[in-house]
């Protein structure tokens, strides 16, 4: 059976992923985790999953569908949520400061979020135009994104601001990254008019719905021209860090 490969810590919580072939299963991580599926299509019992949709069942099978599919996760220790465990959203909202689409997810069991103290966000970026790019920081929060979508297809750009470079790393489906407090940055659809969609996990409360009391601070504004975009010749998902590698215990 395949294994899940955890390669980073974050605020004690472990992060990882796998890829699964046709029909494959394995076992979504104890004691307490959540998964998501990144491309294809999974299983738990009789429910299925699709990319961008989140499988809160730890020590169940998660079964590939018949095409295979890729599954990200994050574990951590603590009573695993009982089996009456639901996953409950807002309405997305237009936020003009984020320039994307936010919904607020939690998992309940009883009256307590799952994911707490974490929050949890579907966002889905929007760019009608390329001319300039809003950067922003985060003082406290760290973030850390999962991008659905086909499995080495391009679908935005990470930029970043540092050094004095301002770069754009090619996101493909399947790829992870993870923020850290102090740094430049945004996300930008692939194309114009093309909105890119990611699952975000902050490790602190956020409160994006509170817009003018978010830790989301727009700093500078750069044309798209003076960006360097990095050349990216191996198209497999991959883990990007921004800021310091996490140190054991995240």
């Amino acid at each position: 059976m395949p294994d899940w490969t955890f390669d980073t810590v974050l605020s004690g919580r472990d992060v990882g992923a796998c890829t699964l072939g046709p029909s494959e299963a394995i076992t979504a991580p104890r004691p307490s985790s959540v998964a998501l599926v990144l491309a294809g299509e999974a299983s738990v019992r009789d429910r299925s999953f699709a990319p961008g949709e989140l499988i809160v069942a730890p020590g169940r099978e998660i079964v590939a569908g018949t095409e295979g599919c890729m599954l990200g996760t994050v574990r951590w220790d603590g009573a695993p949520p009982s089996s009456g465990a639901r996953i409950e959203s807002t309405v997305p909202r237009r936020f003009e400061k984020y320039e994307s689409f936010q919904a607020q997810v939690s998992v309940r069991d009883g009256a307590a979020d799952v994911i707490a103290p974490w929050e949890l966000y579907r966002v889905r970026m929007v760019a009608e135009t390329r001319e300039r790019v809003q950067l922003h920081v985060h003082h406290v929060v760290t973030n850390l994104l999962f991008v659905p979508g086909e499995i080495g297809v391009p679908c935005g750009y990470l930029i970043v601001a540092r050094d004095g470079r301002v770069t754009a790393r090619l996101l493909v489906g399947g790829d992870r990254a993870i923020v850290r407090p102090g740094h430049h940055h945004h996300v930008v659809p692939f194309r114009t008019g093309e909105p890119v969609e990611m699952i975000v996990f902050n490790d602190e409360a956020s409160r994006y719905e509170d817009v003018d009391r978010s830790d989301f601070h727009l700093v500078e504004s750069v044309p798209w021209g003076e960006i360097e975009i990095l050349d990216r010749p191996d198209p497999a998902p991959a883990l990007t860090i921004v800021g310091p590698a996490p140190a054991s215990g995240g």
